[in-house]
């Protein structure tokens, strides 16, 4: 039998194990919480920075895709806000779909180059591919233009750097930029930089 003094004692006992057991709990109910929510925030974090949308712009992994209805799309508008993307979330890809077909896929840094001939003089543009690849310059193909070309212009088709176009400027020797998805001289091909030598066009060596 215990005493009533003993029977306090072993009440007072029970309720600080009870209290123990209560701030156990809620230490460990707290700590899931702050877990779940960490998770919760990461993945939003995540999603923020692997499938962001801005307007028709997706970014996804390490790849930048742009979908554009029409191929008159105007590429310069956007070029700088591309190149900004790209910079930010460290990406090296970058795509543009008309539909589902895909109209150009490009390196940032290293992006593919192609050589049209359209002035109709013989072995124009393999001259030059031979000084452009000399040069580190990623020449994928060269050819002649769908048509003579009045001008010669480097058709810029995905937001390269800035350093590389300079660099095609100086080894080309021609100054005329065109950025755009689309021109009457280019046949079929994905590449992002396509040079155009045209009538006006002087071998710069």
């Amino acid at each position: 039998m215990l005493t009533v003094q003993q029977y306090r004692k072993v009440g007072k006992k029970r309720k600080k194990l009870r209290s123990w057991v209560v701030v156990a709990l809620a230490l460990i109910l707290s700590s899931l919480v702050t877990l779940v929510t960490y998770e919760i925030i990461k993945n939003i974090e995540s999603k923020k920075v692997y499938e962001l949308t801005l307007n028709n712009i997706v970014i996804k992994e390490k790849e930048m895709v742009l979908k554009v209805d029409t191929l008159e799309y105007p590429l310069s508008n956007d070029i700088d806000k591309l190149r900004e993307l790209s910079k930010k979330f460290e990406i090296s890809q970058f795509s543009i779909y008309h539909g589902t077909d895909l109209i150009t896929k490009a390196s940032l840094i290293t992006p593919e180059v192609v050589i049209l001939n359209g002035k109709g003089e013989k072995n124009l543009a393999m001259n030059l591919s031979v000084i452009l690849i000399t040069n580190e310059l990623n020449v994928i193909n060269y050819g002649n233009a769908k048509k003579i070309s009045e001008k010669s212009f480097i058709l810029i088709r995905a937001p390269i750097d800035d350093e590389y176009t300079k660099k095609l400027t100086l080894l080309t020797g021609i100054n005329d930029i065109v950025i755009s998805l689309n021109s009457d001289v280019v046949p079929p091909t994905t590449a992002p930089v396509i040079i155009v030598l045209g009538k006006d066009y002087k071998y710069p060596y």
